[in-house]
């Protein structure tokens, strides 16, 4: 993150340590700064993933926990309210998730049956600016995908995709389309990949 870390050892405790002005630790209200780190006791996981001020992971069980600031709706947990100091559970209906990824002020998740669910600040996508709950990412132009990676800029997504046993990198992107073209984040770019 913008100023804290967030890291996951080999039987999943999480710990924190940095700057906790909007929660991004996970450690309550009463801890603002740490430079040691201190482990979240209410998760474990597997993956983690940070934003500018937020922090998602993936737990054992394929659920995911957010906390932070969720001024942008950035935690999914569909408040408004503008910091969540503990782990909060983000709701994804029937799915079993496998990859968490931050952007600034954004969060998204890719599931064991390779569906990409995107919540927080979406800028310039063809729905409202600012997702406070998962919505299930739809490309729009290709229904077969099967999304296996994901990795976040600071205005945009990459996918890792195996369809059709291809390769391709999906990117959903602000100005960063794999070449000099400008386009909008509802645009989707393929750019094969040589494996």
């Amino acid at each position: 993150g913008d100023a804290h870390t967030v890291a996951v050892n080999v039987v999943g405790e999480v710990y924190s340590w940095g700057t906790n002005t909007r929660g991004q630790l996970g450690l309550g209200s009463q801890v603002m700064k740490t430079q040691s780190p201190h482990k979240i006791e209410a998760v474990s996981a597997t993956r983690v993933a940070t934003g500018a001020f937020h922090t998602v992971v993936c737990d054992k069980k394929g659920g995911v926990w957010a906390w932070g600031s969720n001024h942008y709706g950035q935690i999914g947990i569909g408040e408004t309210d503008y910091n969540i100091f503990r782990p909060h559970e983000v709701e994804i209906p029937f799915c079993d998730v496998v990859e968490v990824e931050c952007g600034p002020d954004c969060s998204a998740a890719v599931t064991s049956a390779g569906v990409v669910y995107l919540w927080g600040m979406l800028l310039n996508a063809t729905h409202d600016a600012n997702q406070h709950f998962p919505r299930c990412f739809d490309p729009g132009f290709h229904n077969n995908l099967f999304f296996t990676r994901i990795v976040a800029g600071k205005s945009h997504f990459a996918y890792l995709c195996d369809n059709e046993l291809k390769k391709k990198l999906q990117t959903l992107t602000y100005g960063v389309a794999g070449d000099d073209e400008m386009t909008n984040l509802s645009m989707i770019k393929s750019i094969c990949l040589k494996v």
